[in-house]
């Protein structure tokens, strides 16, 4: 995840009018028309300003519509007479581009940013992100998953156990999942955090992460360097402002990569934003498309806050959409987890729970020195209580969908910030078709095949209803994630028959990364240089290995069509042999046919992938090759150890019988072992009383002739 200068949000040079003419076009910002003053100031207006900075001649004239009385003044004086929808206008965005943050270096500084009104359509929003500041080339364009982050209270009293789980937990997530993150974008508590992390998650050969922040004009700190209407400039952002030290203003975290600017025509007042990004959040939870144009999952996580942070959580909720509260965080979280373990406890009515929660908000807002309403303390309080018991009104009539989960940092037995979200998105989403799949794959991505198990034993989700179960189980088997094709082959999801067709073969062999190099190097010594696998070049190449170990006996193995349907599990295992992805050969070794030969050949394949590999030049992929053959053969002597404890005679069968998998001419596990040379299974008891038993002509072998009976013995009695 790159720095934003060394790799930024790029714009094709080519779109860049355009860009500018898309901003132009539907980008407004909201100015005050009409100057109500407050009773305390008389030159201040309920927006915020001062009365001189309503005095521009174009909103001069439209003011004078507010003008319906006689002596001039205006209707519904006080505060609940102004209002952004009746008392200001939209007019064209003077703030969009690109700013760079003083103090950091160019590199890591660069943002994208747009002033907007605050009734500006979402879908304009996120027509700007997804076309023109996260293109399609950008590795971020379809995100995995969609995060939100709300609470903005001080750190000071937060429990650093919190804030490294919750700051580790969150990176996480990040970093396994192709995320969009959405805050309320100031350089202020848990915000800042999640800016840290952003940070510390980034490489330099990587796009950034996409952190968008939406925060209110009005509120934000030197919002007048940002000011410019020239798309391609790059403007310097400064977040001390000598001359609004009076207004009440937030600075931009620098670690972010975009910011929308909600303006809603007032000045030093904040929550502006809120609507515009829940709306925002409802349409991306519903429209926007992930790597299989599905839904991707969204969830919220509740660290801290007060009235925006509830005021938020209350609109999730509402969305059905899934919120994470982080206990311990402070503000209106740890209120929202008393009133959540107040009412599990005890159903208790509606006005009983609202006085406890009242008396828990008395408890916390203690020490509050100023409140984030400009209403009064008494009032304040009052919203964050309604909003609370709002929510857990919300919860009382979908009880049977659970949409919040509490995260407690310090029960060891919580399983990470991580597990609580995707457990939390799993339930959520799992109900629901269109977005299992998105889920399976947020798990996948996760690594986190426990969470998945536990909610197909409880029945609360169904794999069958995958759709797109082909492309899962590619990416289970391309990144080698055993756990989870495990999960598919044993609830059957996948039908391994219909799922590995002659085509999938050959894509999963041409599949180009660090698993394939060493089978590319001998493709091209022993074949001939190519771009991509062909069937049958994995036919011969698959043969010619075969022939390096028994390339001096007359009648030596032959295996048989390597593309035989049939044998689908016996392909796979062979697949993941040459393409060194070792979990997954044991997964379809064990559900495999011939478990014992299968073991065998294993080990004398890589032996052979060995030999092919020129003297002085790949000594690193011989020793690993080896290591592993060697293994292999290991496993054969365990398996027909424990096989003979169990049962003697069935054994001695076992080691005797004829293999139609990986032999054309027949062969045995034990004549296969000796013709490669293989002392150590030679030299297991069950074999050596297999022999002796030849030897003294107590047993026929259903191998061949006499000639070859003895042939055989004899081998095996020199290497002994």
């Amino acid at each position: 995840m790159a720095s934003s200068l060394a790799r930024p949000l790029t714009i094709i040079s080519t779109n860049q009018e355009d860009l500018e003419t898309f901003l132009r076009r539907f980008d407004k910002r909201s100015e005050c028309i009409q100057f109500i003053p407050q009773s305390d100031d008389p030159n201040q207006c309920f927006c915020g300003r001062i009365k001189q900075n309503h005095a521009l001649p174009s909103v001069t004239r439209l003011t004078q519509r507010f003008r319906k009385r006689s002596d001039g003044s205006f209707p519904n004086d006080g505060p609940l007479g102004w209002s952004t929808e009746k008392c200001t206008t939209n007019l064209p965005t003077d703030a969009f581009g690109t700013m760079g943050f003083a103090g950091r270096t160019a590199s890591k500084s660069l943002a994208k940013y747009v002033r907007v009104s605050s009734n500006t359509d979402p879908q304009r929003i996120l027509e700007l992100l997804y076309t023109y500041w996260i293109p399609e080339k950008h590795q971020y364009h379809k995100p995995n998953l969609v995060i939100s982050v709300t609470g903005d209270t001080s750190l000071i009293d937060v429990a650093s156990r919190v804030r490294k789980a919750f700051s580790e937990g969150l990176e996480r997530i990040i970093v396994q999942s192709n995320a969009w993150v959405l805050t309320g974008g100031y350089q202020a508590g848990f915000t800042k955090l999640v800016g840290h992390v952003l940070k510390s998650c980034q490489k330099a050969d990587e796009d950034p992460v996409p952190c968008i922040g939406f925060c209110t004009w009005g509120y934000t700190r030197s919002k007048q360097g940002l000011v410019n209407t020239d798309v391609q400039a790059k403007v310097r952002y400064t977040p001390i402002d000598h001359a609004a030290r009076d207004v009440p203003s937030q600075p931009l975290d620098s670690n972010h990569t975009h910011f929308i600017l909600v303006d809603d025509g007032t000045e030093g007042h904040s929550m502006a934003e809120l609507d515009l990004r829940n709306k925002f959040i409802e349409l991306v939870a519903t429209q926007i498309p992930g790597d299989h144009d599905i839904t991707v999952p969204f969830v919220t996580f509740l660290v801290g806050g007060w009235l925006r942070a509830i005021k938020h959580v209350e609109q999730m909720l509402q969305k059905e959409l899934p919120v994470v509260v982080v206990k311990g965080s402070g503000g209106v979280a740890d209120l929202l987890v008393f009133a959540l373990n107040s009412n599990k406890r005890n159903k208790r009515m509606k006005r009983e729970l609202a006085e406890e929660v009242i008396k828990q908000t008395e408890k916390e807002l203690a020490d509050l020195v100023e409140a984030e309403s400009d209403r009064g303390k008494t009032e304040f309080k009052s919203d964050i209580v309604k909003c609370v018991m709002s929510c857990i009104e919300k919860l009382r009539r979908k009880e049977n969908k659970p949409l919040v989960q509490v995260y407690d940092a310090c029960v060891e037995e919580s399983g990470g910030l991580d597990f609580a979200a995707l457990n939390l998105i799993m339930t959520t989403y799992g109900v629901k078709r269109s977005q299992l799949d998105q889920a399976v794959r947020l798990a996948m991505q996760w690594n986190r095949p426990d969470i998945l198990r536990e909610e197909i034993i409880s029945e609360r989700i169904e794999l069958r209803n995958l759709t797109t179960w082909d492309s899962l189980m590619d990416e289970a088997m391309l990144a080698e994630k055993p756990e989870f094709v495990v999960l598919f082959l044993d609830y059957a999801v996948v039908d391994i028959a219909e799922y590995l067709s002659e085509e999938k073969l050959v894509m999963l062999y041409n599949h180009n990364d660090q698993h394939t190099k060493t089978l590319r190097v001998i493709r091209d010594l022993q074949l001939e240089r190519d771009s991509n696998f062909t069937k049958e070049q994995i036919d011969r190449l698959c043969r010619d290995l075969y022939d390096v170990l028994f390339c001096d006996q007359t009648n030596h193995p032959i295996i048989p069509d390597t593309f035989d349907q049939r044998e689908s599990l016996r392909n796979l295992f062979l697949w993941a042999l040459l393409t060194q992805r070792w979990k997954l050969a044991d997964v379809f070794w064990v559900r495999g046919p011939e478990p014992l030969t299968s073991a065998l050949t294993a080990g004398f394949l890589l032996r052979a992938m060995a030999k092919r590999l020129e003297d002085g030049f790949h000594e690193e992929a011989k020793k690993i090759l080896l290591s592993e053959g060697r293994k292999w053969g290991f496993k054969a002597c365990k398996l027909v150890q424990l096989c003979d404890k169990r049962n003697s005679a069935m054994t001695e069968a076992l080691v005797k019988c004829t293999s139609d998998v990986w032999s054309a001419h027949g062969h045995t596990p034990m004549t296969l072992a000796i013709a490669q040379r293989n002392k150590e299974f030679a030299g297991c008891v069950v074999v050596q009383r297999v022999l002796v038993k030849a030897w003294m002509g107590k047993l026929k072998l259903e191998i061949g002739t006499e000639k070859e009976v003895y042939w055989n013995v004899d081998v095996a009695t020199r290497m002994l």
